[in-house]
């Protein structure tokens, strides 16, 4: 008896168009959302003040440390619902 014989072919499903993807780009990064609602803001604009937007926060230190890296370990976060 062949074993393909009780198996019943159902039909491929349509595929879709590979140029037209479910969900934006950044509707995937599902982490990135998570991180956003815990720090009560809609985008990375929204956390970075003029400070982190000037040139001069991608200096380097004497110790190798971006001045980024500085103003994100120094800074408090306001939150409302905390």
């Amino acid at each position: 008896m062949d074993s393909e014989s009780n198996f019943t072919r159902l039909p491929m499903p349509a595929r879709r168009k590979a140029d037209k993807p479910l969900l934006p780009f950044d509707q995937k990064l599902v982490l990135q959302q998570w991180i956003f609602s815990l720090l009560e803001a809609q985008d990375i604009y929204s956390l970075c003040d003029e400070e982190f937007r000037h040139p001069d926060a991608e200096k380097w230190d004497t110790e190798n440390v971006t001045e980024y890296h500085r103003l994100l370990t120094q800074r408090t976060v306001e939150r409302r619902y905390l």
